[in-house]
């Protein structure tokens, strides 16, 4: 079966998407495959695909999957981009996912961070484990903001401590954008330990045991290991909406100081954080008497 889903892939790497959205968008065109194969019960074709095939697969996903509307819409935009591929291959004449609209709602902040007593679970189970390296892994997440690909691609020399101040250099975060972070104490602390036991070896600051430089999967495996322990929902990127959060709401900072620190090129993507999330709806509607 020619699936063509390594061209698809290899085009979203070209693009630069993160590995995250990459590993997204595969897996729900897979997902397509799989459900187009069964309703059709034939070997799947990628020159057959129809809009009436998207639209079916869409009322599928909301109406027996019960998916999110922005989910659906996630998977219909990865839909739209693998059809695109499609077509500049020559495999199909037009795109058939242009003509399927996206799932209408009410748009709320997406934005989760953590609030303060699973911040303090997780970050106590960080000093119980005791492990310098995913100690100074935590405390630069969590003091800085930086991405996931960002602390992966940090250098020794982008990092540099002294006993009042230090700061981490992004060389090429997201949008190719170079930036400057001031590291706290917590953070300068951390990252000081761990390059007292760091391995001599590469140039990258963070090494795995068989590798020299961590990659984002294992960033990622990292910290949901001891969000599994602390039994806390937590990713690396919410570490990031922490970090934002935290400054904008309990910090006082203000927009334009938060958008410089997170290394964003629009100001209305931070005061995304300044919106209502879904915790502060509850938080609110629980404040009823009855």
């Amino acid at each position: 079966m020619f699936d063509h889903l390594d061209e698809f892939k290899n085009e979203l790497l070209r693009q630069e998407k993160s590995l995250h959205t990459v590993r997204a968008y595969v897996s729900d065109v897979t997902e397509f495959i799989k459900w187009l194969t069964d309703m059709l019960g034939t070997e799947y074709s990628p020159d057959k695909i129809t809009s009436v095939d998207i639209q079916e697969f869409r009322s599928y996903l909301h109406n027996i999957r019960q998916n999110k509307p922005t989910s659906v819409n996630r998977k219909l935009t990865a839909l739209e981009q693998y059809c695109s591929v499609l077509e500049s291959m020559g495999i199909i004449k037009n795109n058939p996912a242009i003509g399927v609209k996206k799932m209408r709602y009410q748009k709320q902040s997406q934005v989760e961070a953590l609030d303060n007593k699973d911040l303090y679970k997780l970050k106590r189970m960080f000093y119980m484990e005791a492990n310098k390296r995913d100690i100074a892994i935590f405390e630069l997440m969590i003091n800085t903001g930086l991405r996931e690909a960002e602390v992966c691609n940090l250098q020794l020399s982008d990092v540099i401590v002294s006993d009042r101040k230090g700061t981490v250099i992004v060389r090429s975060g997201k949008g190719e954008k170079y930036r400057e972070v001031p590291l706290n104490i917590d953070a300068r602390k951390a990252i000081t330990a761990y390059l007292e036991v760091r391995p001599d070896r590469g140039n990258y600051l963070f090494v795995s045991n068989k590798s020299d430089r961590l990659s984002e999967s294992q960033l990622y495996r990292i910290i949901r290991k001891y969000a599994d322990m602390a039994d806390v929902n937590v990713y690396p990127h919410k570490l990031r909406h922490t970090f934002a959060t935290k400054l904008l709401r309990d910090g006082g900072v203000d927009l334009v100081t938060v958008k410089e620190l997170l290394g964003h090129t629009s100001i209305n993507t931070t005061a995304i954080y300044t919106k209502a999330n879904k915790q502060d709806m509850e938080k609110a509607v629980e404040k009823l008497e009855t």
